[in-house]
């Protein structure tokens, strides 16, 4: 648009000079009627090449003026993409901290929790006599479910990532982690003989780690199964909650 603009310009530039040429070889030249005429209508077209000059300029400065503010937007949204991608970035290391995704896990079931089952049956961060704590427990006429949050991700990302040999030895890493967490949760927070239900449940904040045991490690589930420790994902917890609430109903 611009280049148009720029040769239209040009072009009229040259006309207006080639016409201005023409009129001055004609003052030199007898002043006969029929030339006077010639001038008078060169003279017209001089005009009228002035004002389509004029307007060409106005509309090249425009579209130019358009041009830099559209440029400076697009470099404001260009500088608003590069501090998102650099918060997303220092988001991301944040999120390598295992401690801090376990705290964020946490906060997630709590508020899963909290929206489906009264405040009065949900006790957070409870205490057994043996200085046991796990994160949250619910109050049901059976008897106290503690639930406890865990996080594998780390062998899980990897095992991801790898291929063949190297895999396969992230898989059975994948596996002995989840294994030692049903270990941790069945020997600390089942206690019948501190009013818990023969059962605990293991929250899984993650879908994938999730739907990667359901799927591809029916062992572990078995395991898991008979260490009487249920696992629930986010989705699944929800679920599990609202079995619960009918049956304090």
């Amino acid at each position: 648009m611009i280049n148009e603009l720029w040769l239209e310009i040009f072009g009229g530039l040259f006309l207006l000079f080639f016409i201005t040429l023409i009129i001055v070889l004609f003052k030199f030249l007898a002043k006969t009627t029929a030339i006077r005429d010639i001038e008078e209508k060169l003279s017209l077209m001089k005009e009228d090449i002035h004002q389509d000059l004029d307007f060409r300029q106005k509309e090249l400065r425009e579209t130019l003026r358009q041009t830099s503010d559209s440029y400076l937007k697009m470099q404001k949204e260009l500088g608003l993409l590069q501090e998102i991608g650099r918060d997303m970035k220092g988001l991301q290391e944040v999120m390598q901290s295992p401690k801090l995704r376990g705290n964020l896990g946490e906060q997630v079931m709590k508020d899963l929790l909290e929206e489906i089952i009264p405040k009065e049956r949900i006790n957070s961060q409870y205490t057994f006599e043996g200085g046991e704590t796990v994160d949250a427990i619910l109050k049901t006429e059976q008897g106290l479910i503690p639930i406890d949050s865990k996080y594998s991700l780390e062998s899980f990302r990897m095992m991801q990532k790898t291929v063949d040999n190297e895999k396969q030895q992230w898989v059975k890493k994948f596996k002995r982690d989840i294994r030692f967490h049903i270990d941790s949760i069945a020997k600390k927070y089942i206690r019948p003989n501190e009013g818990t239900v023969d059962f605990a449940v293991m929250y899984l904040p993650s879908e994938s780690v999730y739907y990667e045991i359901l799927i591809n490690s029916s062992d572990v589930l078995e395991y898991s199964y008979q260490k009487r420790v249920y696992l629930v994902s986010p989705n699944t917890f929800y679920y599990f909650l609202k079995v619960i609430m009918i049956g304090l109903e």
